[in-house]
């Protein structure tokens, strides 16, 4: 109860603040994430041309210097407070799916623990990538490495809550006849598997990157390098894909 309360009293403040405008949430966190770890890396690619012969700087390597370091420290920032801001109107929504449902207490008491979880970890993954953009490798290496798996760990645990979630209410409601208005899938639990794998295989790769099972160590630092980027921007795209039921849900309310 008095969880719902905060959330609520958190909530009614951001959108009397912001107004419409605060519904951009989760599209900031793809349209200013992704062009933020570009910019991070173009500005260390400009500046340390010669790394490239030894090794693919990843994107904390690139972020741990100046002017990339700002440009990452800023972006990152501001994605952790879209994120959080996103994790709010998600969390609403869910309430209102669920009360939709009228459900027997024992499954919508197993149902919100189950969103309260997922929430709960995109929120410490928010607040671990604003920790790391302002922690680099240059200010605190060891600190900066547990705050990367952190933000890793309960951003893929945090998805898999969340397409288990939908894909329940969405079931329940068509086992109860209840047709609940803008709710969609939009591609989340496939986007939700691809995450996942890729989270399986970064961890393969930071685990046997320097081992001797990769003969060419330049081509393994590479593929691991990759498979961060592109799990980062997809990562920033799972909250984007949350904009059109916020934008519909929460649009006439505010």
């Amino acid at each position: 109860m008095n969880n719902n309360i905060s959330t609520g009293n958190l909530y009614n403040c951001i959108t009397s603040t912001f107004g419409n405008r605060i519904l951009l949430a989760p599209l900031l966190v793809f349209i200013i994430g992704s062009p933020a770890i570009l910019l991070t890396k173009l500005f260390f690619y400009i500046q340390n041309p010669d790394f490239l012969t030894r090794r693919v700087p990843t994107i904390s390597k690139a972020a741990a210097y100046a002017p990339g370091y700002y440009v990452f420290c800023v972006g990152m920032l501001i994605v952790c407070v879209c994120i959080i801001t996103t994790v709010i109107f998600v969390y609403k929504l869910y309430l209102y799916r669920i009360d939709r449902l009228s459900l027997p207490l024992a499954t919508e008491r197993k149902l919100k623990l189950a969103i309260t979880i997922g929430c709960s970890l995109c929120i410490l993954a928010g607040l671990s990538l604003g920790l790391l953009s302002i922690i680099s490798l240059e200010i605190n290496d060891p600190v900066h490495v547990v705050l990367s798996i952190l933000f890793f760990a309960f951003q893929s645990f945090a998805y898999i809550f969340d397409t288990l979630s939908i894909t329940r209410i969405k079931k329940l409601a068509a086992i109860n006849h209840i047709k609940i208005d803008n709710m969609s899938l939009n591609g989340k639990p496939q986007l939700c598997v691809i995450l996942s794998l890729l989270a399986v295989f970064y961890l393969f790769m930071f685990l046997s990157k320097d081992s001797s099972l990769f003969s060419d160590s330049y081509f393994a630092h590479q593929l691991y390098s990759v498979t961060e980027y592109i799990w980062a921007n997809l990562a920033f795209l799972y909250s984007a894909l949350y904009y059109p039921e916020i934008k519909n849900h929460f649009f006439k309310n505010l």
